[in-house]
């Protein structure tokens, strides 16, 4: 009788999802520390207190554990996000809770946007690595559109053209988190209300 299991590489065991997680960790955490260039799978091992053939094993090498390590920062991001993100009735409350949940996470993980910030600065010269970035992909966008055409529908935002200001916002809090990582004594919470009552003015509808 012929097997419908998949063929390839077996399930990974309990014991091998720890230590894949493990090393994206490490990763994560030499990022912020040393850098992107400093990074690498001798420093990474160093850490997990291991031999780099280890993490050879479950990496191909650094581009794909740095490809992991992104995907994994954007779905720890997307989690956190989801969590503070509650259902509304209005445009105008989602687009602040946006805003809010994502500002907080760049307050509360800084470790992981520098991570990010590492990787994504140093692939920009290196197209065919940023393709598959989540950075990279309409689809960041498309949340922050979906709220602002809702609220033009509601009649809650003046017209505007959602995608450049999807953009706007986008960069707005890149560059938040950017200035966080330079400055870290900035008052990060006064920031963000200012950015709040920035895209509130932006957005609201004209009387």
């Amino acid at each position: 009788m012929q097997s419908n299991k998949p063929r390839g590489r077996p399930p990974r065991t309990f014991t091998e999802e720890a230590r894949r997680t493990q090393l994206i960790d490490c990763a994560i955490q030499s990022l912020a520390d040393l850098g992107y260039v400093k990074t690498s799978l001798a420093q990474i091992a160093a850490r997990a207190e291991i031999s780099t053939s280890v993490v050879s094993y479950y990496f191909a090498g650094k581009d794909d554990l740095l490809q992991t390590v992104l995907a994994a920062i954007y779905a720890h991001a997307a989690t956190f996000m989801e969590a503070h993100i509650l259902p509304t009735e209005s445009a105008t409350t989602l687009l602040h809770a946006y805003l809010a949940a994502n500002l907080a996470y760049g307050r509360d993980h800084p470790t992981h946007v520098k991570a990010a910030a590492e990787i994504l600065t140093h692939w920009q010269t290196e197209p065919d690595k940023l393709t598959s970035a989540p950075s990279t992909d309409a689809s960041l966008f498309a949340p922050i559109e979906a709220i602002l055409t809702w609220g033009q529908e509601q009649g809650e935002f003046r017209a505007f053209d959602p995608h450049p200001m999807a953009v706007t916002i986008r960069a707005a809090i890149d560059q938040a988190f950017a200035a966080w990582l330079r400055d870290p004594a900035l008052d990060k919470d006064q920031y963000s209300a200012e950015l709040i009552t920035l895209f509130d003015y932006a957005t609201r509808r004209l009387v």
